[in-house]
């Protein structure tokens, strides 16, 4: 992957099996910045213009907001909200740091925005997509020698693409695959040798 932009294309095709032609135009984000009277990052502003018209999938797992609902409070743009409510994460508009919090608690996560993108982009998929899998983190060689490694970091956080048939993401100690259907998921398993939980 050469770039941002080129791993979101990636992603997009695993969601949507075809070029996403649906995309939001550069106008609206520029319009919410000034609603806003802040500075979006140029990835959140990429993910957006990919993703921003895709309501299905912007409620799922999570409810990432979409962007004519964004809004400030306290310093803090929220980007996604977890869908029982239990939990938030959005970015720092003074320090451009990823934030998660609660009604009660709010801590800085030591992650990249383009790095949270992704990892938010693989959380959707288990609840987006038809066949979700699990298994342990003793399988991580396999993803590293044999998988698109999409991040910049590695262990937990870490986001991985299968071709352009499956996404992947390490959670702790258990790594998560989602993909379209189950002949993607038993060609995975069979080819290198994956124990799945199916989900």
């Amino acid at each position: 992957m050469k770039n941002f932009k080129e791993k979101l294309e990636l992603i997009s095709k695993i969601y949507f099996e075809q070029d996403n032609k649906n995309i939001l135009k550069k106008d609206k984000i520029v319009s919410i910045e000034k609603k806003l009277n802040i500075s979006i990052p140029e990835p959140l502003q990429v993910f957006y213009i990919m993703f921003g018209n895709k309501t299905d999938f912007l409620e799922c797992l999570y409810s990432i907001i979409s962007p004519e609902k964004l809004e400030v409070k306290n310093d803090i743009l929220t980007l996604a909200v977890e869908n029982q409510g239990v939990c938030s994460y959005g970015l720092n508009v003074k320090n451009q740091k990823i934030v998660y919090f609660t009604d009660d608690y709010k801590e800085e996560i030591n992650l990249d925005i383009k790095d949270f993108i992704l990892y938010l982009l693989a959380i959707q998929g288990t609840g987006f997509l038809n066949c979700i899998v699990q298994t342990d983190t003793s399988c991580l060689d396999i993803l590293n020698k044999n998988f698109i490694k999409m991040s910049e970091i590695d262990g937990n956080y870490c986001v991985y693409c299968y071709t352009d048939k499956a996404i992947g993401f390490v959670s702790e100690n258990d790594i998560f695959l989602s993909a379209q259907d189950d002949e993607i998921v038993n060609d995975i398993e069979e080819k290198y040798g994956f124990q799945f939980d199916w989900c």
